[in-house]
C-alpha cells in the first residue's frame, strides 16, 4: 500500500524505517511525509517492554549522539545510521559467547 502521510510510534530504528517505506511507495507524489510520535504515558502498560523497548531506546541514543533531536528529520536513508544503532544494540546486549563453531561465526560477522 502506498500513503502519503504515515504516522509512526517510537520504536526500533528497523521499525521507523519499514513504516517510512510506506509512505509515497510508489512516487506518486513529489515527498511524502512520516510523522514519528510518542504514545501518551497513561500508568498503563501501553509501550512494550523487553528487547523491543531496548532497540527503541537505543535507537534514541544513537540519534541523540548525531544531534538528531527529537522532531527532526531522521536520516533514513543513511547506511551509517544502521551500522552505529545495529553496533550499539548488539553491543548491549552481547550475543551469545563463542560455544561453538557458530557462534563464532556469528561473533565475526557482527563485529566486521
Amino acid at each position: 500500500m502506498d500513503f502519503p502521510t504515515v504516522y509512526r510510534a517510537w520504536g526500533p530504528l528497523e521499525a521507523i524505517a519499514q513504516a517510512a517505506g510506506r509512505c509515497n511507495r510508489n512516487g506518486r507524489l513529489s515527498c511524502g511525509e512520516v510523522r514519528i510520535f510518542l504514545p501518551p504515558d497513561d500508568g498503563r502498560r501501553s509501550y512494550p517492554t523487553g528487547a523491543y523497548r531496548q532497540a527503541a531506546d537505543i535507537a534514541r541514543i544513537v540519534l541523540d549522539a548525531r544531534g538528531v533531536a527529537p522532531g527532526d528529520p531522521i536520516p533514513i536513508d543513511d547506511p551509517t545510521l544502521f551500522d552505529e544503532y545495529y553496533r550499539a544494540l548488539y553491543d548491549l546486549t552481547k550475543i551469545a559467547q563463542p560455544t561453538d563453531g557458530r557462534a563464532r561465526e556469528l561473533n565475526k560477522a557482527v563485529e566486521r
